[in-house]
Protein backbone atom coordinates (compact mmCIF):
# COMPACT_ATOMS: atom_id res chain seq x y z
CA UNK A 1 0.00 0.00 0.00
CA UNK A 2 1.70 3.62 -0.57
CA UNK A 3 1.70 5.95 1.67
CA UNK A 4 -0.23 9.27 0.18
CA UNK A 5 1.17 12.70 0.83
CA UNK A 6 -0.84 15.54 -0.09
CA UNK A 7 0.58 17.49 -3.00
CA UNK A 8 4.08 17.77 -4.25
CA UNK A 9 5.44 16.48 -0.79
CA UNK A 10 8.26 19.28 -1.45
CA UNK A 11 6.25 21.35 1.56
CA UNK A 12 8.21 21.76 4.04
CA UNK A 13 8.22 22.84 8.06
CA UNK A 14 10.66 23.28 11.00
CA UNK A 15 9.95 20.95 13.36
CA UNK A 16 10.29 21.66 16.88
CA UNK A 17 9.17 19.07 19.70
CA UNK A 18 6.71 20.30 22.42
CA UNK A 19 9.33 20.58 25.05
CA UNK A 20 12.10 22.25 23.50
CA UNK A 21 9.09 24.90 22.90
CA UNK A 22 8.27 25.48 26.35
CA UNK A 23 11.89 25.38 27.24
CA UNK A 24 12.47 28.45 24.32
CA UNK A 25 9.66 29.84 26.02
CA UNK A 26 11.11 29.69 29.33
CA UNK A 27 14.18 31.14 28.45
CA UNK A 28 11.99 33.77 27.08
CA UNK A 29 10.78 34.70 29.91
CA UNK A 30 13.68 34.68 31.98
CA UNK A 31 15.54 36.46 29.87
CA UNK A 32 16.53 40.20 31.25
CA UNK A 33 16.36 41.79 27.56
CA UNK A 34 15.71 46.07 27.59
CA UNK A 35 14.51 46.04 24.38
CA UNK A 36 11.71 44.54 21.91
CA UNK A 37 12.74 41.12 20.04
CA UNK A 38 10.88 38.82 18.22
CA UNK A 39 12.34 35.40 18.75
CA UNK A 40 11.87 32.16 16.19
CA UNK A 41 11.48 28.86 18.16
CA UNK A 42 13.12 26.66 15.62
CA UNK A 43 15.08 24.60 14.58
CA UNK A 44 16.48 26.43 11.55
CA UNK A 45 16.16 22.67 9.75
CA UNK A 46 14.06 22.44 6.67
CA UNK A 47 12.28 18.64 6.63
CA UNK A 48 9.51 17.93 3.37
CA UNK A 49 6.41 16.04 4.27
CA UNK A 50 7.55 13.57 1.73
CA UNK A 51 10.67 12.88 4.65
CA UNK A 52 8.16 13.07 7.94
CA UNK A 53 6.14 10.68 5.87
CA UNK A 54 9.68 8.13 5.54
CA UNK A 55 10.70 8.45 8.85
CA UNK A 56 7.22 7.81 10.29
CA UNK A 57 7.20 5.05 8.15
CA UNK A 58 10.55 3.78 8.88
CA UNK A 59 9.69 4.18 12.94
CA UNK A 60 6.62 2.25 12.15
CA UNK A 61 8.62 -0.92 10.15
CA UNK A 62 6.80 0.40 7.28
CA UNK A 63 8.35 0.40 3.77
CA UNK A 64 5.74 2.17 1.39
CA UNK A 65 5.87 3.99 -1.93
CA UNK A 66 5.60 7.60 -1.21
CA UNK A 67 2.65 8.46 -3.12
CA UNK A 68 2.11 12.41 -4.05
CA UNK A 69 -1.82 13.48 -4.45
CA UNK A 70 -1.37 16.94 -6.28
CA UNK A 71 -4.91 17.26 -6.16
CA UNK A 72 -4.94 17.93 -2.64
CA UNK A 73 -4.25 21.36 -0.92
CA UNK A 74 -0.59 22.18 -0.29
CA UNK A 75 -0.58 24.83 1.64
CA UNK A 76 2.58 27.27 2.15
CA UNK A 77 5.38 26.00 0.41
CA UNK A 78 8.46 26.39 2.71
CA UNK A 79 8.09 27.70 6.52
CA UNK A 80 11.60 27.76 8.74
CA UNK A 81 12.85 29.80 11.22
CA UNK A 82 16.24 30.82 12.31
CA UNK A 83 17.00 29.93 16.00
CA UNK A 84 19.77 32.60 15.88
CA UNK A 85 18.68 35.10 18.22
CA UNK A 86 17.38 32.56 20.76
CA UNK A 87 20.85 30.29 20.48
CA UNK A 88 22.97 33.61 21.41
CA UNK A 89 20.66 33.45 24.82
CA UNK A 90 22.14 30.08 25.00
CA UNK A 91 18.70 28.17 23.50
CA UNK A 92 18.92 24.78 21.57
CA UNK A 93 16.65 22.18 21.08
CA UNK A 94 17.38 19.35 22.69
CA UNK A 95 14.83 16.65 21.16
CA UNK A 96 16.39 15.14 17.45
CA UNK A 97 13.70 15.10 14.83
CA UNK A 98 13.43 11.14 14.85
CA UNK A 99 13.18 11.21 18.55
CA UNK A 100 10.18 13.21 18.88
CA UNK A 101 8.67 11.37 15.96
CA UNK A 102 9.13 8.30 18.16
CA UNK A 103 8.04 9.71 20.94
CA UNK A 104 4.63 10.83 19.19
CA UNK A 105 3.76 7.40 17.82
CA UNK A 106 4.23 6.10 21.38
CA UNK A 107 2.26 8.39 23.18
CA UNK A 108 -0.25 7.80 20.54
CA UNK A 109 -0.07 4.03 20.76
CA UNK A 110 -0.69 4.09 24.37
CA UNK A 111 -3.98 6.37 24.13
CA UNK A 112 -5.31 3.33 22.13
CA UNK A 113 -5.10 5.31 18.86
CA UNK A 114 -2.21 1.79 17.27
CA UNK A 115 -0.80 2.14 14.30
CA UNK A 116 -0.49 5.45 13.08
CA UNK A 117 -0.34 4.55 9.38
CA UNK A 118 -3.00 2.39 9.34
CA UNK A 119 -5.70 5.20 10.01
Amino acid sequence: DPLIVWGPGSQGRDFVYISDVISAIWKILTLDCKESNVFNISTGVLVTFNEIARKLALIEGYHPVIQNSLDQPTGVQKRVGSPNLLKSYGWLPKIPLEEGLERVLFGLQQQGVGNLLDQ
